[in-house]
């Protein structure tokens, strides 16, 4: 990486003051050197060194480091003037030695770290050195030269690991809080939700309880008094027969009872009860005898088997349009069409009772439209041709080779 783009920390502050430290320090010496006689000389020098002090700072500001262009901005400005001012004074006067520990922070790639070791550490010192003393400088000058540009420069690269170390400990700390807080987050929105879900869960599973009730008592009962009816009557006529109906009345009375034990189990109908035709046919015949309802069944198209919860469907819907017709609408006469359509299953309920078309939805018929609804099926509750009521269950179907499929 080339360019680096991040905010300042305290250290890289700390870098700049040492940097404009070195500029103050460079000005007052200028200022007061005995060898800078006239005004325009010093002034020249003074703005040599700020040239010095401001290249860096096009390649190094907060938000933006060239660490490529940074140690070159110093060598074409601090080493071109140490090497004017070494020549010209026959003195030795590496200004680079303050831009030392800078080069040394931002020396973190490994081909940057050898170009300044090359330069500022190994060819500065002895450049200047072989200037300031040209018949020759004794070994130990130019080690001594070296080996304190080198510290600057490792001191400048150690600090930079151990900020390093720090500021990635506190990044991923960072990190880590903000991932604990969008998990407290998601916790919450999650203990939201499963909150909602239960009380969804809840109610759904009250309304299915209260519509399988509903329709299976309400069957149950109408048929059971209706035939009780019919039996207060037999018995002053034929004791015999009114037995008898007591006896289909009792079963009817415990099938029912049966069946409210297995909704609130949540069991589904047992599956030798026969086909769902069968069922049908079997539900309308025994409504009639014991209520004494002339039925009417007809089919109309090739008949096939539906899903269990479509079968459960018709059914409840079946009698919950028989129990109204005989509770509510007081008929004589039903009459029930299942059409098996190819793509759609029909079954069309219409009696000769008291009721009209306008008819005020009750729980029994909200219950028969939540459930077709919940098949993306319909309801739809007309006036017959003559007189009573029509109600109309429709679900769509899609046929499979599987005997339950759709």
């Amino acid at each position: 990486m080339v360019i680096e783009r991040r905010a300042w920390q305290w250290l890289d502050w700390v870098m700049l003051g040492v940097l404009t430290s070195g500029l103050a320090i460079g000005l007052l010496y200028v200022a007061t050197i005995p060898q800078l006689t006239g005004f325009p000389e010093r002034a020249g020098y003074m703005l040599a060194l700020m040239v010095c002090y401001f290249a860096p700072l096009l390649f190094w500001h907060p938000g933006y480091t060239h660490l490529w262009a940074l140690p070159f901005s110093v060598l074409v400005t601090s080493g071109l003037f140490s090497i004017f001012a070494t020549f010209k004074y026959g003195e030795m006067t590496n200004l680079v030695t303050v831009a030392l520990l800078l080069l040394g922070f931002h020396s973190r790639n490994c081909y940057i770290l050898v170009v300044n070791i090359f330069l500022y550490v190994l060819g500065f010192p002895i450049l200047l050195l072989w200037m300031a003393y040209p018949d020759g400088f004794d070994l130990a000058t130019a080690i001594t030269a070296c080996l304190n540009s080198g510290i600057l420069l490792g001191l400048g690269l150690g600090i930079h690991k151990i900020w390093y170390s720090h500021y990635s400990v506190k990044q991923l700390y960072e990190e880590n809080l903000r991932v604990y807080r969008l998990v407290q987050e998601q916790n919450r929105v999650l203990e939201q939700y499963s909150s909602q879900v239960e009380k969804l869960t809840v109610a759904e599973e009250r309304n299915r309880m209260s519509r399988e009730l509903h329709d299976t008592v309400g069957h149950t009962f109408t048929t059971v008094i209706m035939g009780m009816d019919a039996v207060s009557y037999l018995l002053e006529v034929n004791p015999a027969v009114a037995r008898e109906k007591l006896d289909v009345l009792r079963q009817v009375a415990r099938n029912g009872l049966e069946e409210v034990r297995r909704n609130i189990h949540q069991m589904a109908p047992p599956e030798e009860e026969g086909s769902f035709a069968a069922q049908l046919e079997q539900m309308a015949k025994d409504f009639g005898v014991n209520t004494g309802t002339e039925i009417h069944l007809t089919t109309s198209g090739e008949g096939y088997e539906l899903p269990r919860q479509a079968q459960l469907t018709m059914i409840r819907c079946l009698q919950e349009a028989l129990t109204n017709s005989k509770r509510h609408g007081q008929a004589s006469s039903i009459r029930i069409h299942a059409d098996y359509a190819p793509s759609r299953y029909t079954l069309t309920i219409s009696d000769d009772g008291i009721g009209s078309g306008d008819v005020q939805p009750g729980f029994g018929l909200s219950a028969m439209e939540d459930r077709l609804s919940a098949l993306q099926g319909r309801l739809q509750v007309l006036p017959s041709a003559q007189k009573g009521i029509t109600v109309v269950c429709s679900i769509p179907v899609l046929r499979s080779p599987g005997p339950d499929g759709l």
